[in-house]
């Protein structure tokens, strides 16, 4: 699945839910998305092997949280170098 560039960016979107996809296995989030998302929660996504976020995007000035439940198989997560912490 592929999320394009510059989507979900409207000021009242603020929290992105993931969850309940089993057949899915790559997520790819395009470059300057989700700029005012605060959370993120990627759940019960059994077929996930990676993730992918592409620059400029999670840019809320409040910073962004994500959090993963239920993802076995997940082994990649590629982050753009314009994340300034990631915390495991």
């Amino acid at each position: 699945m592929v999320i394009a560039d510059t989507s979900l960016n409207g000021s009242t979107f603020t929290s992105l839910t993931l969850r309940g996809y089993p057949n899915l296995r790559f997520l790819t989030i395009g470059s300057f998305c989700c700029v005012n998302v605060t959370t993120v929660n990627f759940s019960q996504l059994p077929s996930l092997y990676r993730l992918t976020i592409e620059t400029s995007s999670f840019r809320s000035s409040e910073g962004t949280k994500a959090s993963f439940y239920n993802c076995p198989k997940l082994r990649e997560i590629n982050l753009p170098d314009t994340l300034q912490a990631v915390r495991f």
